[in-house]
């Protein structure tokens, strides 16, 4: 399967390079403020990410940014932008060592641009159900740059471990998958122990068109979450194209993912070959007014048997035909999901935005009402208001999402909407309405506060029975054919609150205070967590786990 990556990879390098800097990292804060940005000025094509720092450097050099946020963005991104005064260090360490407020050492010069830093997240929180201490422990390093002004690169590379609350366990334990990882190994009982790697090639092949390939995560859309594509699972190899052009971004994506694996006790087993899949996926954004942004998007994850044989065909590489037909000329049965997105920005403080996915759907099935299992879809809708109340710095965010049972499931586990055991898409999977608001205060340009408020409901499989919401089960064992509805099976409430504060000390080193609590109750589920951590961390987003 890698070589048809490799292939395209060598094929497109052959271009003509032009100049490009690797991507922001995938930081719910960095987007927001990236979001404040956009509201008020609709220059950004901002359902696809991660960004591309060219455009944070496009955005700081052509818009009003944010007076809160404008001297950190404009840290963040010296290395790549034409000045670097302001991230001038008035007292460097040795004399290399923090010469630039974001950077633990750096080499700049006409040909070669390097950036090392140290990452390190240490924390602690209360105990579990057996009495043991809940902590988190990240030690790595990351590298970025640009070669000869024309190839950016990225590497991240960190060991962990950590313990969670007993949630987080339980998710574990039913999927077998640490949340945002691969491969583990079980450490002291009920702690996770696994190595988290991150590394890509980024360049423009002509002025519109940019390739990236390497292993990394994406995400699509403009909400808090994306029922189209988001960053829940663990990273994977894939070669990604954009094309920018007039009012239109386009996105190839091609992915090589993992199907199915072993995995027991102790861990994921790694002493085999895991199946493997590939899922590729195309997504078109228009923007025919200057605040108004409109998407189609559609993607096939194609399984093989066990072993993961026979799971790509090279007629997939084709960036723009539709995949049904592919799959009507193949006779295959890859799992295709289709849909739509929006945004809407208004009066400068306000965005309105929404997503529609379609699995399956067959409008005279709708209009006869019998709960047919094969109307699979869902839905988002959300809400952004900045600077509520004239209040520089006060935000909030309302987000309402929705998905039909069986939703991202298909005949068999290896071509379900899932990588490593996890979902591409929301983290719920399926058969869930969740309502969510967040809310955010900046009060000072190093200090930052957000509540949120999470409030599910969804429809557990009960007796082993599968009614939809697990899309790692495969869709032949469902409940029954007509019948079905949402929220079907064990009907859990689940309520999510989290208050959290983080204190930058220095450019991207952070004190982090959680305070939560979690409570699901179904016929089967009785539980209540508590949450409180405390961390301090250099140069890695938060952990978050919000389900």
């Amino acid at each position: 399967m890698m070589k048809y990556f490799i292939f395209c990879f060598i094929f497109t390098a052959s271009c003509t390079f032009l100049g490009q800097a690797p991507d922001m990292p995938l930081d719910t804060r960095l987007h927001h403020q990236m979001d404040r940005i956009d509201i008020q000025n609709s220059l950004l094509f901002s359902s696809s990410k991660p960004y591309n720092r060219a455009i944070l450097k496009e955005s700081l050099l052509n818009v009003s940014t944010d007076s809160l946020n404008s001297s950190y963005l404009k840290n963040e991104n010296f290395l790549f932008s034409d000045s670097s005064e302001i991230a001038i260090s008035r007292k460097p360490i040795l004399k290399h060592f923090y010469r630039y407020k974001p950077d633990f050492y750096n080499h700049l010069d006409e040909e070669f641009k390097l950036s090392v830093n140290p990452c390190y997240h240490m924390g602690i929180g209360g105990k579990d159900l057996s009495g043991q201490r809940q902590f988190f422990n990240t030690r790595g390093a990351e590298i970025k740059g640009i070669l000869n002004g024309k190839i950016g690169f990225y590497s991240l590379i960190l060991d962990n471990q950590m313990r969670n609350s007993d949630y987080v366990y339980s998710q574990v334990s039913r999927d077998g998958a640490v949340i945002g990882e691969n491969f583990w190994k079980q450490f002291n009982g009920t702690g996770f122990d696994f190595f988290t790697a991150k590394g890509y090639l980024t360049f423009k092949a002509t002025k519109n068109v940019r390739v990236k390939f390497g292993y990394d995560k994406n995400f699509i859309g403009d909400g808090y979450r994306s029922l189209i594509l988001s960053d829940y699972s663990g990273n994977y190899t894939h070669l990604k194209v954009t094309t920018q052009v007039w009012k239109i971004h386009y996105t190839n994506l091609f992915a090589d993912l993992t199907a199915d694996y072993v995995y027991g006790k102790f861990g994921a087993a790694g002493n085999k070959n895991f199946a493997k899949k590939f899922m590729t996926l195309h997504h078109l954004a228009f923007q025919p007014l200057k605040n108004v942004s409109l998407g189609l998007f559609e993607s096939v994850t194609v399984g093989g048997d066990s072993t993961g044989i026979n799971g790509l065909d090279i007629n997939y590489l084709n960036p723009v035909i539709f995949y049904r037909a592919i799959e009507s000329n193949l006779g295959s049965e890859g799992n295709s999901i289709v849909g739509a997105n929006f945004k809407w920005n208004f009066l400068k403080h306000i965005s309105l935005y929404g997503q529609v996915v379609v699995d399956e759907f067959i409008l005279g099935k709708v209009k006869e009402k019998n709960g047919w299992w094969g109307n699979k879809f869902g839905a988002q809708f959300g809400l952004k208001y900045i600077n509520m109340f004239r209040i520089d710095g006060l935000d909030i965010q309302l987000e309402n999402n929705i998905v039909r049972p069986f939703t991202y499931s298909h005949t068999q586990k290896t071509s379900s909407y899932s990588h490593f055991n996890q979902s591409l898409a929301h983290p719920l999977g399926a058969n869930f309405n969740e309502r969510l608001a967040i809310l955010r205060y900046q009060p000072h340009p190093r200090m930052f506060l957000s509540t949120k408020a999470f409030s599910i409901q969804q429809g557990l499989d009960l007796n082993g029975k599968n009614y939809g919401s697990n899309i790692l089960s495969p869709n032949v064992t469902r409940v029954s054919e007509n019948g079905n509805k949402l929220l079907q099976g064990d009907k859990s409430k689940t309520t999510l609150l989290m208050f959290t504060a983080n204190y930058m000390l220095k450019h991207n080193v952070w004190l982090d205070l959680d305070v939560g609590i979690r409570k699901q109750n179904g016929q089967k589920i009785n539980t209540s967590d508590k949450i409180i951590t405390l961390g301090f961390r250099m140069n890695l987003a938060q952990r978050l786990f919000e389900f």
